[in-house]
């Protein structure tokens, strides 16, 4: 139920078709694949496939083969799957993570996360495990799960990871003090290493600028 990613390490140079064959059957351009099947073009990928939702019936040997015009250079790769049947245990940390962090198991040999969404999707990597940057529009925080194979094991190695992003911000507010009629101001950075060396208020109405020197603490101005 899992997703195989197989790839040419080193395709011919200017490349212009890209073939995979799965155990009996014939070849097929990854750029001609039907819509509806579970082999996929590897789109990050110069030759690559990725086969959704492998069962028993995926085990055996996948070739791809890169080739220039008229097949005058060409460079094929085998790969032999083993498809095992194992129940899934998950092993779940209290850690917090963000984009970027390192969580490679040692002798990592492949690893590709899943983002905590229904569809599931994977993002595949290299000898690394990393929770990748997420766009504005995709939410990171939350489950991800972690699948990496190991050098010397015939089992992935599957975890859960917990992130949360923190997003630099701004953090402004003028207050009134109605006791002692007085303009109290605030201006802090929040999820930042940085420090404020300056920080500064416009009134709209009569265009009159506040100037703020640095309160109590190194970063935070009030």
């Amino acid at each position: 139920g899992e997703d195989l990613f197989i790839k040419l390490l080193k395709p011919v140079d200017g490349q212009t078709t890209c073939e995979f064959r799965s155990p009996g059957n014939g070849d097929v351009n990854v750029d001609a694949i039907d819509s509806l099947s579970r082999v996929k073009k590897w789109t990050t990928e110069l030759c690559g496939i990725q086969v959704t939702n492998v069962t028993t019936s995926d085990a055996g040997h996948w070739r791809l083969t890169s080739s220039t015009a008229n097949l005058n250079t060409m460079t094929r790769g085998i790969s032999l799957v083993e498809v095992l049947e194992h129940n899934l245990e998950v092993n779940t940390t209290t850690q917090l993570f963000s984009p970027f962090d390192d969580v490679t198991p040692e002798g990592t040999r492949y690893c590709y996360v899943i983002r905590p969404s229904q569809d599931n999707s994977g993002f595949p990597q290299h000898n690394e495990c990393t929770i990748p940057e997420i766009d504005r529009d995709l939410d990171a925080n939350g489950r991800w799960i972690v699948v990496a194979g190991i050098d010397g094991k015939t089992e992935e190695h599957i975890f859960e990871v917990s992130v949360d992003v923190k997003v630099e911000k701004l953090d402004a507010a003028v207050l009134h003090d109605n006791q002692f009629n007085k303009l109290h101001l605030k201006c802090n950075l929040i999820n930042s290493n940085k420090f404020i060396t300056f920080c500064r208020f416009l009134r709209i109405a009569d265009n009159v600028g506040f100037n703020m020197d640095e309160g109590i603490g190194s970063s935070i101005y009030g």
